[in-house]
Formats: C-alpha cells, sequence, structure tokens
C-alpha cells in the first residue's frame, strides 16, 4: 500500500514537471510572438516616416506626435498609406509610443526598450 502511495506521488510529480515545462515554453513563446508584432508595428510606423519626410521634407515634430501620419496632407501631398491608417501607436502593454521628434531626427519606443531612430541631413 506505500508504495501506490509512494508511485502516485512520483507520477503526480513528474506531470506538474511536465506541465511547469509547457507553460514556461508557451509563455517564452507568447512573449517572443508580441515582441515580433510591436517590432513590425514600428517597421510599419518607420515607413511611414520615412515617406513623410520625401513628401515633406521634415519628420512630425514631438508636439503634432504619430498620429499625423494617418492623416493626408495637403500643403506637401503626402498620403498615408493603408498600412499605417490601421497600425495602433501602442506598444505591447498597451502604453503609447513614445516619439520624439525635432523635425530632422526622430526617435519612438515601446515601454519594452525596443526602439527605432533615424537622422537626415541636408
Amino acid at each position: 500500500m506505500k508504495k501506490n502511495r509512494f508511485f502516485i506521488l512520483v507520477v503526480v510529480g513528474v506531470l506538474m514537471l511536465v506541465a511547469a515545462y509547457f507553460l514556461a515554453s508557451k509563455k517564452v513563446n507568447d512573449d517572443d510572438a508580441e515582441l515580433y508584432r510591436l517590432t513590425s508595428r514600428m517597421k510599419v510606423i518607420q515607413k511611414a516616416l520615412s515617406a513623410y519626410f520625401d513628401k515633406c521634407g521634415k519628420y512630425p515634430l514631438s508636439i503634432e506626435g504619430l498620429d499625423l501620419l494617418k492623416n493626408e496632407n495637403e500643403i506637401c501631398h503626402y498620403v498615408p498609406s493603408e498600412e499605417i491608417k490601421s497600425v495602433d501607436f501602442v506598444d505591447s502593454t498597451g502604453k503609447k509610443l513614445i516619439y520624439e521628434s525635432d523635425a530632422s531626427t526622430y526617435l519612438f519606443k515601446g515601454s519594452e526598450g525596443v526602439e527605432r531612430t533615424e537622422k537626415h541631413n541636408r
């Protein structure tokens, strides 16, 4: 009878270890997927910033923000892509991306530390 209890405890312990392993690997995969989505989103924003710069000769100022990229600018003939119109300017935690620009350079980043930056010298 004691051997059966010991055996059951060992089996339950092994099952718990296997479950813990799979739960931990799922968490890592979820984190990797979220980082990939954030990086992809940031690439779309970077592409839109480059298009805006090419048309307008400057990046949106910090005070104007990234939302400017979603609107047409008739003065410099910037037309936003459908891709940028569908992007939310938030990181994986739901916090708004930090964007800073002085018109010739920009930096934007999420709370996870993933960031993009570029400088144009004209």
